[in-house]
Order: structure tokens, then sequence, then C-alpha cells
């Protein structure tokens, strides 16, 4: 028999490490509350007064302070979620259409719940500084539920016979940039020269920024995040172009884990400066006090065709609370790039934050656009230029076959024109502006220019799917396409529209594909293809399989096959950028606007959650089927989607009421999501909900659903949480004769026979 092994004894030394020495209080007593720890604040009720919470009464949504715990005497190692499913963060209290053939081929490597409320008001009996948690263990009679997760297949069809390729970037439909391509993938596309003699890096005496003299026809990779200006000339960042009179500095985000972006400058020739732009140029850059080099000699450096850029400190919140986690704390390091550099250099670029990368190309895991790339671009700039109706364009491609790298490139394309483009998602996997399993229409104003947890922001309109996958739920998902397309022509017809879609592409996932092009009916679709496969079978009429598959349709709207086909040629290597990867960092991302502007709260747990009683909003699971009398372990310490539904759905999907007041919901409804939210902790005694809600305080009163999905909090979040008795799911020892204590290893070398069990013998 194989011996279980000690889990204790096989852990990290980092995982051992201390967090902290806390002081431990004296054992028999309690402190009295203070109350300057313990507030509710005040609350508006439905005709407008303010008042606050009075013993007896809860407001539809309140407010409590929970002080911080005492800090952990050791660091535990995580495990996983505990039987009861309960303690978690709340234990730490405190018409025509145009179809463009893009080849990707890779190189090996509305009504409100309403209800009566009771009081949440400290309890002054047991003097506790802050609302405890309620240990809820199941009971024998409990049932138990699994969580199935479905799978979408990724593959192609075809649609044209010429292909080639096209490069990509961040995972899924990114990458990580930390394989370098094949020599042969990128000479054809950037040539040889040697960028040590194309720039010149400059010191200014602030140490927050630093001058970049780049001469003609430069490709200077970067690594790291900062802010850059053009003082003269034009430099092109993946698409955009950035001028002195761009109206503000454009943020520029190059993280480790993706390909590094390029400055690029033109070779064409450029015109001598006249007095008056030189007087002035060198006054703008004597006021930068430079410190390496005076003004005139910086002048004397450039040529006609020179561009100066300037690069300044970007302070990103989001950024700086995801890289506050160990995980992520070499997020922006330089990587490969300071080994390209002189000493001086790599403490100049370090202050900033933003590494330049002067070594060839060749070497790097850089974005490489193939020259011919720019007659997609052009074909939609010039539809929105000369078309009355605004283009709406439809990406379409396998799953890393690069949809996200080409609809950035094209947005940042396309805002030298258009002041704003619309956008619409249609894939839950990897959202490009808000958490994972939602789809949701957006305006992009502002440059592309890094991975999408650098870019979240607010929806025009945002529904909650409640899972990345699509496949258990393509009714709901066609529904919500539909709707967000209707506040698409009622609102933002005026704008462009980029239709991104999902990587699935076979079976069931074409049925929708085609689904979604009669729901939106795109002027243009751009299809991404790789040689080595088929193109996707999009106006094939026939059916084969898919006769298989019975969708409801939302739309009488025809599918209108292509009048024109444009070939683009590139290439590129796709690295190991995972969506999941992608997923946490976007939640994460989601979460820092959690912390206050200014403050010295840094983790999750210093945040003040609010309360939310039982009676004012239906709770219900979305991923997974789980017993009423164990939804509550389901949702605690868990994400949620904040989320507003209107009256008739809440009827369709059957509200319950249950003998504790909790309401319930029988089926997944089409909710439109405010925001997302951690449901901290939940207290069965006072009926109410702790929850640290990631949207404004003016969309609070408009909440009445609450949707649990697939998306989880990330494991790196449970690491910060300090506690007087030992973070949860992060213990120093544990029993390994419980069931379930250890992971499971499934012995895959068995022979299986009927049912999955192993044959008798």
């Amino acid at each position: 028999m194989k011996p279980v092994r000690d889990k204790k004894k096989s852990m990290s030394n980092s995982i051992r490490k201390k967090l902290g020495r806390g002081k431990k209080s004296a054992p028999g007593k309690r402190s009295a509350p203070d109350p300057k720890l313990v507030e509710v604040c005040e609350l508006q009720d439905e005709g407008g007064k303010a008042g606050r919470s009075r013993s007896g009464k809860l407001d539809s949504l309140g407010e409590v302070f929970t002080p911080l715990g005492a800090p952990s005497a050791k660091r535990g190692r995580q495990e996983h979620r505990s039987p009861q499913g309960v303690s978690a963060l709340n234990l730490t209290p405190a018409k025509d259409t145009q179809v463009t053939i893009i080849d990707t081929s890779f190189q090996d490597d509305s009504g409100n719940l309403s209800g009566n409320s009771s009081s949440l008001s400290p309890d002054e009996g047991t003097g506790s500084h802050s609302f405890q948690p309620v240990s809820m263990a199941p009971t024998a009679l409990e049932e138990s539920f699994d969580s199935n997760s479905s799978r979408n297949d990724q593959s192609s069809s075809s649609l044209s016979s010429s292909c080639s390729s096209l490069p990509m970037d961040e995972g899924g439909d990114h990458s990580d940039g930390l394989t370098a391509p094949p020599l042969e993938s990128m000479q054809g596309a950037v040539g040889s020269y040697d960028e040590a003699q194309n720039y010149k890096l400059i010191s200014l005496q602030s140490g927050s920024a630093y001058l970049l003299l780049l001469q003609g026809g430069t490709r200077m990779p970067v690594r790291g995040l900062a802010e850059i200006s053009s003082l003269y000339g034009t430099v092109v960042a993946h698409g955009y172009e950035i001028t002195p009179q761009t109206p503000s500095p454009v943020p520029i985000y190059c993280p480790i884990i993706v390909s590094s972006k390029c400055l690029e400058t033109d070779r064409s020739e450029g015109r001598e400066l006249e007095q008056t732009e030189r007087n002035a140029l060198l006054h703008t850059i004597s006021t930068l006090h430079p410190d390496s080099m005076t003004a005139q000699e910086v002048l004397a450096e450039m040529k006609s065709e020179s561009v100066l850029v300037l690069v300044s400190k970007l302070n990103h919140q989001p950024s700086s609370f995801i890289t506050s986690h160990v995980a992520h704390k070499n997020l922006y390091s330089g990587g490969s790039a300071k080994k390209m550099l002189q000493k001086s250099d790599i403490a100049i670029c370090d202050k900033v934050g933003l590494f330049i990368n002067p070594g060839t190309t060749h070497h790097q895991n850089v974005i490489q656009l193939h020259q011919d790339y720019d007659v997609t671009a052009q074909a939609v700039l010039d539809a929105v230029k000369g078309d009355i109706v605004p283009p709406r364009v439809m990406f379409v491609g396998a799953k890393n076959s690069g949809k996200s790298t080409a609809l950035r490139y094209l947005t940042n394309r396309l805002l030298t024109i258009s002041q704003h483009v619309g956008y619409l998602e249609c894939d839950p996997g990897q959202c490009e502006f808000t958490a994972p399993a939602i789809l949701s229409l957006h305006t992009i104003k502002q440059a592309l220019l890094g991975p999408p947890f650098t870019h979240l922001q607010n929806a025009e309109k945002a529904y909650f799917l409640g899972d990345v996958n699509v496949e258990d739920h393509a009714e709901n998902y066609l529904k919500m396409m539909a709707a967000l397309n209707r506040q698409y022509r009622d609102s933002l017809s005026h704008l462009p529209l980029f239709i991104n879609t999902m990587g699935w592409v076979e079976g069931l996932g074409l049925k929708l594909l085609r689904e979604i092009a009669r729901i939106t009916q795109p002027t243009h679709i751009i299809h991404l293809v790789a040689n080595d496969e088929k193109p996707v079978a999009f106006f094939s009429q026939e059916k084969g399989d898919l006769s298989y598959f019975s969708i409801p349709s939302v739309t009488d709207q025809p599918l209108l096959p292509p009048k024109q086909t444009l070939t683009i040629q590139a290439k590129c290597q796709i690295d190991s950028y995972q969506a999941s990867s992608q997923r946490e960092l976007n939640l994460l991302a989601a979460f820092s606007t959690l912390l206050p502007l200014n403050s010295d709260a840094k983790r999750l747990t210093d945040i003040r959650p609010r309360v939310v009683p039982w009676s004012h909003v239906a709770l219900h699971i979305c991923h997974m089927s789980v017993p009423v009398n164990q939804i509550l372990y389901a949702a605690n310490a868990s994400v949620v989607a904040m989320c507003t539904t209107s009256k008739e759905e809440l009827e369709r999907c059957n509200v319950q009421k249950g003998s504790e007041g909790l309401r319930t919901l029988t089926s997944t409804p089409v909710s439109e999501c405010l925001g997302i939210g951690i449901i901290r902790g939940i207290d069965p005694q006072k009926k109410a909900f702790y929850i640290l809600p990631a949207l404004s305080n003016d969309l609070l009163p408009k909440v009445n659903t609450l949707l649990v999905g697939s998306p989880f909090i990330p494991e790196c979040v449970f690491d910060q949480q300090f506690s007087t008795k030992g973070a949860p799911y992060l213990s120093e020892s544990f029993d390994t004769n419980v069931p379930g204590s250890l992971p499971i290893h499934p012995k895959t070398y068995l022979k299986r026979g009927p049912g999955g069990r192993p044959p008798k013998t």
C-alpha cells in the first residue's frame, strides 16, 4: 500500500515565510466596542431622505466598517477549500458584407425585490469590533454538489483557399513574450539594422522621466509601463500615432507575459526646423532640465527625420495592486531588455518603469506586422470615411488565431480618424474590457496599448452569462447578444462597431457564430486562418452536424454571404500566456477599484464591506446545479455579479422564498450586470450578505439579483490576509486522516471497466 505523504513536510520554504508577528490579547478578555471602528453610514430611503439605520430596521443597502484583525504569526501554505465552504475572506475582519481573410500561420515553436429588513447594528453584548463569521458546517442530510465544466472545441473550417499568416500578441489570443520567434519569421518584415546607432537616452534631473531620441526608421522594443508624449515628430505604437498635437500623454503597457511592443518612426525625409520651432523646442527641453546633456546638445543630435519622445513614469492603480501580490511582483520587470543596456541606462529606465531594448528585434519576441496588414486597416478606414452607414466589423477565427491583436491594432488605427469606436464583446472567456463571463457593449475612447487588464472600463450595457463556456447557456447567450445589439442600434449606431467573437468555430460554436452574424449583420468580416487549417465554413450551405444542434433563433435577419475577399500575409509565433491567466488578471484589476486612492488600504480585507439583507436580493448559482440547502456554502467567499433584473424575468425564473427569507431562482435570468463584487461573509442569524462591491455608490440601490458564476477569487488574494488564528484556506498543518484533505491523483495506469471502475479480479 502506498504511504500517504505528509504534506506539511513537503511545504516549500516560500510558503513558510512569516507574514509578521501580532500581539496576542489576554485570554478571557474582550474589549469594548470602539465607536470609531463600527459605524452605519447614512442612507437614502425611497423618498430621498437621509437617515441612520435604527434598531429593528435596516435600509436596503447599508455600510459597515470592519476593522483589521491582528497579523498572523506565521504564513501557512494554501490548500483546497474547506468542507464547510464558509470560511474565507469573512474570517479576516477588517447587409453588404466584405470579408477579409487573414492567415495566421505560426512557427513550430427593472422591477426590484422588496422585503422587510431587520437590524444589523453591532452586537454590543459581545463587545465585538466587527461582525464575526458564522460557522455553517453541512449536516449529514445535506446534499453535495459538483462543478460541471464544459469544454469548447477550438478548431476551424474553410472560407478561402488563399491564406498566409497574421501576427499576434497576448494570450489565448495573447502571448507571453518569453519565447523568441525563429529568425526566418522576422527578417522579411523587419530587415537588418543596428538600433544602437538610432537612439539616444537622455536622463532628466527629476528622475521620473527621460527623453528618448529616435532616428528615422527605428523600431525600438520596450518593456514595462509609462506615459509617452511626442515633443517633435511622429512615433507609432501598435498602430496608434503619437504626435505633438496628441492632447494628452498616451499610456503604454508591456508586461513580461506579452510580446514586446515597438515605438516606430518613419524613415521618410523630414524637414528642417524653422527658427521659431527650434526656439520653442529648445525652451521645452530646457524646462525639463536634461541631466546628461544640455538642450543645445540635444538639438544638435537631431536630424530632419528624428523624433523626440518624453517617457514619463505612470501610476496605474490596477497594475500597482496586481504587482503587490507575490505571484505577479515581477510583471513589469525589464526582462531581457536589461541585458542589452548599459548600467547607467538601466538605472534611468528603472526609475521611470519603461525599459528600451536596443538589441535587434530578430532576437526578441516582438509583435511583427507584415506590410500587407495595412490593406485590411485601410479597407476599414475607407469604409469609415466613405460609407454613410458606419462599418460593423466582425473578427472570426479559431482559438489562438490572433483576433485580439488584430482588433487592438485596427482600433488604434481607427482612432486616428474617429474619436470613438464601438465594441461588442461576444467572448465570455477572454473579455477585453470586463471581468470574465460578461457579455458587454463598450465605447472605446483611448488607444489599446496593453493587455486587457490594463484598460478595463465601464460598459454601456453588460450582461452576466455566469460561465466562460457557452455550451450550457446557448439560449441565454443569444438573448443577451440580441439585447446588446439593440442597445448599439439605439444609442451608438453612429459609431463604427468591432465585434469580437469566440474561438469556438466547430459544431455548436459554429452555429452560434452564424447566429451572431445574423443578429449583428456585419459589413466586414475579418477572418483569421492558419496555413494548416481550413477556414471557418461560415457561409457554407451544407448543414453537416449542425442539424444536431437546435437553438431558438432570436432574429429574422438572413445570413448574407461575402462579396469580396482580401488576403493578408504575415507571420508570428504564439506563446504560452494562458486564457486563465488573463481572467485572473482581469479580476484583480477589477477589484483594484475597491481600494480608495490616497489610502493606506493595500488588501481587500482592509475595505469596509456593504451589508445587503437577504430580503432585498435574489441569489442564484449560474454555472452548476446546487441544492437550496447548500447554496450559501457555494456563494460564500465567491465572486458575485451584482445585477438588476426585470420583474418579468424574475417571474420567468420563478423566485422562491425560503423559510429563512432567502430568495433563490430556479434558472439563470437574463440580467443586466452593473458590476462585480466579492461575498466576503454571510450571517445567517442577521440574514445578510457582507459584500465588497466594485461598482459606484449610485448603482448599488439598483441591485436586486446576485449571480455567482464560474469566475473564482484569484488564489493570490488569499495570501494577503491577516488573521489572529491563521488566514482562511492557508494552514500550517492539517490532519491527513480527514477524508478529502489531500489532493486527488487519478490512477491513469489502471484499466477501467464499465462505469469507470476497475474490473474485478
